[in-house]
């Protein structure tokens, strides 16, 4: 059995029947054609566990803004950029923790650019939208806002919005913008399949999806134009699945199979449900989301509805509020639960990991989706946010001693989807634009980083499910180096060179 292989790969309806190895190229022979690729390795196909296919796609058509290193800077691009909203200014990706003053903006710099247009500009989180005096007049945000349930609108001293809305305040300015047709959202997906073939990666699970439009992707899966297989985790916040008689289902390459909630917001916008308050910040201790008792019906509905379950928790009070969650849905159900994830499962304080350990010990798997290019990205934010803290932030080997399954993926469009680059992460905790390995207890091997990137996987159950096996589908990413004979720190100069699903080359 082999992580990688060079030489034949026979496929017949999908699915590997046959290898036989030879040195220095890979040929891959389906029924119709076969494939050569000289000085090139074989390996499973890379499979993103959470990303945001339409959230992709709209981002390569939005204004992108996180290359922005000011406020004006932010507003100076939109104003160069063309628009497809109507006359409203949306742009994607700000991060002022990036900027040169490293403030939180408000809606005053906007309304100098843009004094008669709504904008709306969503921080690279996805968790914090900062919006004009147009846009709040629209929503009908005036002085002393109340807050929703789930969100906070902030306000000046004199009690003014200052346009900066958190969590399930957005809500209030996003749905008065001009909805997509549905021409727009098949070349959003189309477009963001297009860019994750290019990186190797054969199956997307989709995180938060919109129940309407899921007709737009098996429309395109009847039609052979979803290259990828996608696993769609539709949104169950407030039972949106629910309206439209939804169930699990499986076509060609599109699933229908889980629903996702969120229990917090986002560290960076100070939204992660903290135990105590943030360290630098001591005014808040975040936003959870939905209370223990909510999630735990939800949950259950869902269950027995044939569902699995995927809930969003970044902060130490958040995971542990899941925790309990799946601790008590394990005793209600008696029986092993198909799949619980943790969404993100970023800060985990080390008294819930033993809960987790229990859990496992009992035999109710647990599955930890993390986004280790997360850790790399947010380092220099998570340690001022978190002070001490960041000991049990990000704590991958922690989890997999705990028991809790380990999978992957990249949070995409927040972060790049590039597999190799979340590799790198969990082989050496490098932050960008560092050169010291940032709780080095935490990396793990290469070979558990990969299969972390597979398929069908569960981490501490069989590891032989990262290796190519006949019957196997023949979901193929062929790269230029053998990423075993690299170092640690060189894993992202391997180059994709195609992409298989199912035996068919779709880059």
């Amino acid at each position: 059995m082999n992580t990688r292989l060079q030489g034949e790969i026979h496929v017949k309806k999908g699915k590997i029947i046959d290898f036989i190895e030879k040195q220095g190229y890979v040929k891959i022979l389906n029924e119709k054609e076969e494939f050569f690729f000289e000085n090139s390795f074989a390996f499973n196909g890379f499979t993103d566990h959470h990303g945001h296919i339409i959230g992709l796609g709209r981002s390569m058509y939005f204004v992108n803004l996180a290359d922005c290193s000011s406020a004006e800077e932010c507003c100076e691009k939109s104003l160069r950029s063309p628009q497809i909203y109507s006359e409203w200014i949306i742009g994607y990706g700000w991060n002022h923790e990036n900027w040169t003053k490293k403030e939180i903006p408000d809606k005053k710099i906007i309304d100098k650019y843009f004094p008669n247009n709504p904008v709306y500009f969503l921080r690279i989180d996805g968790h914090t939208a900062w919006v004009n005096s147009k846009a709040l007049k629209l929503a009908d945000i005036g002085a002393n806002p109340k807050n929703p349930p789930g969100g906070k609108i902030l306000t000046d001293e004199s009690g003014f919005p200052t346009g900066i809305l958190i969590d399930n305040a957005i809500n209030l300015v996003n749905m008065l913008i001009p909805k997509l047709t549905e021409n727009d959202l098949k070349n959003f997906i189309i477009k963001a399949v297009d860019e994750l073939v290019r990186l190797g990666i054969t199956e997307v699970d989709d995180m938060d999806v919109d129940p309407n439009y899921l007709k737009i992707f098996k429309d395109l899966d009847e039609k052979n134009h979803l290259k990828i297989k996608v696993n769609s985790f539709i949104k169950a916040q407030n039972d949106e699945y629910l309206k439209l008689n939804l169930k699990p289902v499986i076509y060609k390459n599109l699933s229908i199979k889980g629903i996702k909630f969120y229990s917090d917001g986002a560290l960076g916008s100070y939204g992660a449900a903290l135990i105590n308050p943030y360290s630098d910040n001591k005014g808040t201790s975040g936003l959870l989301l939905i209370s223990e008792s909510d999630l735990f019906e939800k949950c259950k509905r869902g269950l027995n509805m044939g569902f699995s379950i995927a809930t969003h928790a970044i902060g130490d009070l958040a995971n542990r509020l899941v925790i309990d969650v799946y601790s008590k849905l394990s005793g209600y159900f008696q029986s092993e639960i198909p799949e619980l994830r943790i969404e993100h499962a970023q800060i985990i304080h080390p008294d819930d990991l033993k809960k987790i350990k229990i859990l496992t010990d009992k035999g109710q798997k647990i599955i930890a989706s993390v986004q280790p290019i997360h850790c790399i990205s947010d380092a220099k934010m998570a340690k001022k946010r978190l002070g001490s803290r960041t000991r049990y932030s990000y704590p991958w080997c922690s989890l997999k001693k705990s028991g809790a399954s380990l999978i992957f993926g990249s949070d995409f469009p927040i972060e790049s989807p590039d597999p190799l680059i979340s590799v790198y992460a969990l082989l050496n905790r490098i932050p960008f634009n560092e050169n010291k390995s940032w709780y080095p207890n935490e990396t793990l091997s290469l070979i558990n980083a990969l299969a972390g990137y597979q398929s069908k996987f569960s981490l501490n159950d069989d590891l032989n499910n990262n290796y190519l096996k006949k019957n196997n589908p023949a979901d193929l990413t062929i790269l230029d180096k053998n990423l075993f004979e690299l170092d640690k720190e060189k894993v992202q100069t391997a180059k994709v060179i195609a992409t298989f699903v199912r035996g068919e080359r779709i880059y």
